[in-house]
């Protein structure tokens, strides 16, 4: 009998970072009355998948009986892994039974060691990749199940994970590898505690201990991870420096709240131009970024509930902002951020010490009179207000005509005109969302508009926007394009 793992799911609620497949094998031995139905045998699972993961091998036994499961399993899922075994006992009272299960309680126990540990890349969705080291997970889970829900309920475990000197890949630094890892994590009934974990990183070193609650309890002895004078932290088309600082974790294990501080350094924020981007919510758009929030708010999944609470971000010594070739930026400021992890509220003001744009044919430099920022505040979400004062030169050419005939008695002037240097200032100031409106081009000696364009290299008919993107979760804020429109 073949019988899809969808079905499964529809009886029971699984979390959704889990996402299952194919299609289970099982033998049989059917007893009991329709009352009390009752079976026992052997299953198997082929083609099986763990969140789009193939796994080798999954097969195991089964025993139901007054509407309840025990099984025991074990998976192979990879090559040459050592197995993972889990073995468990669940209340499930089929729709046609009459009988209920006499306990709504239910047991889970899963062991797996070294090569083993392999399952990190697909509980991860491939975002972290075990590559070598040793290892073992020994964890007894215990809970209720709510029958109306088909969800579990009143988690603990029990247990420990110890790794030694492991090496982990993720996904968002393929540059950076985290290498001798040696933690010890001990599953203490209703809460995980972090004895030690400590990892080679960036040249520097992570460390994390502490407790983090599965209930409701509120840990005396939060879970801090430790980023200590991280040097070079290469995050592709967005940061590449130093990273110093610690976070908190607060709350409970399914529902995180992220605090602490961060200080960058010695580094350079790089922002992703239009070409190389592939985020699709803009701050011109904030009505369709609340639909997406929303929809994935909803999801249940761990990003969906993790919040920040007064995390602070610092930009530090030596951090520019830059989005070659259109402009560079010397940048410093403290950021408080609190929101969810997929809508981030950030707080705050970054001053724009020294930079440059290269605008058309000229360039155009902060002013180094004025205070320039980009303030954040709580009540635009992520749409700062920008404060900018651009100041440069342009060469003016006053050219006079040229006749197509020239009598043969008439001496030509070899003059194309004059040259005059103007200085150019635009000042940008509003929320990015509407700064296509609040820029104001001025000059000395004064020009106008259309003739300011013109001299910068635009041209008549030139379009002027300057367009600031910024991603939900604040990974991603660059300038797009900067152009003036006048007719």
């Amino acid at each position: 009998m073949e019988v899809p793992v969808e079905l499964i799911e529809q009886l029971f609620s699984l979390p959704p970072e889990l996402a299952f497949d194919g299609l289970i094998n099982a033998t049989a031995s059917i007893a009991g009355t329709p009352d009390n139905p009752q079976a026992r045998g052997e299953i198997r699972i082929d083609n099986a998948s763990l969140n789009d993961t193939l796994i080798e091998s999954t097969k195991g036994s089964f025993n139901y009986k007054e509407s309840r499961l025990d099984f025991s399993a074990s998976s192979v899922i990879a090559q040459d892994a050592d197995p993972l075994i889990l073995r468990g006992s669940v209340p499930y009272q089929l729709p046609f039974a009459k009988t209920k299960p006499q306990s709504d309680r239910l047991e889970l126990e899963v062991d797996v060691k070294d090569k083993g540990l392999a399952l990190l890349d697909i509980f991860s969705r491939g975002e972290l990749k075990w590559i070598d080291g040793s290892g073992k997970i020994a964890l007894d889970i215990s809970g209720i199940l709510d029958a109306e829900q088909k969800l579990p309920r009143k988690l603990s475990a029990q247990g420990t994970a110890t790794i030694k000197n492991a090496t982990v890949a993720a996904k968002s630094l393929p540059k950076n590898l985290i290498t001798k890892i040696n933690s010890q994590v001990f599953f203490d009934f209703d809460n995980i505690r972090v004895d030690s974990f400590q990892g080679d990183f960036g040249g520097g070193k992570i460390t994390a201990v502490g407790t983090i609650p599965l209930g409701n309890d509120v840990s005396p002895n939060p879970l801090t991870i430790g980023f200590n004078e991280i040097e070079t932290v290469e995050l592709p088309k967005l940061y590449n420096g130093g990273i110093r600082g610690e976070l908190q974790i607060l709350g409970k294990a399914t529902e995180p709240n992220i605090t602490g501080n961060l200080t960058l350094f010695d580094g350079t924020i790089l922002l992703a131009d239009e070409s190389t981007s592939n985020e699709e919510e803009t701050v011109n758009n904030l009505s369709n970024q609340a639909d997406v929030v929303t929809r994935r708010d909803s999801d249940g999944s761990i990003a969906a509930v993790t919040q920040y609470k007064n995390f602070q971000l610092r930009l530090g010594k030596d951090i520019q902002i830059s989005q070659p070739p259109i402009f560079t930026f010397s940048a410093t400021g403290d950021l408080n951020i609190n929101g969810t992890f997929l809508q981030p509220s950030p707080n705050g003001t970054i001053v724009l010490q020294s930079g440059q744009v290269n605008l058309f044919t000229t360039q155009l430099n902060l002013s180094r009179d004025y205070k320039n920022t980009a303030r954040f505040s709580n009540n635009n979400v992520l749409d700062p207000f920008l404060d900018l004062l651009l100041v440069g030169s342009a060469i003016e050419t006053n050219a006079r005509s040229i006749p197509n005939e020239v009598s043969p008695t008439e001496i030509p002037d070899s003059s194309l005109g004059t040259l005059e240097t103007i200085r150019v200032s635009a000042k940008v100031k509003g929320l990015a969302s509407q700064i296509t409106n609040r820029i104001e081009l001025t000059s000395s000696p004064p020009r106008s508009p259309a003739e300011i364009a013109a001299l910068l290299g635009g041209g008549f008919g030139t379009v002027w926007q300057l367009e600031f993107r910024i991603s939900r979760d604040f990974s991603d804020w660059r300038i797009t394009s900067v152009s003036y429109s006048h007719y």
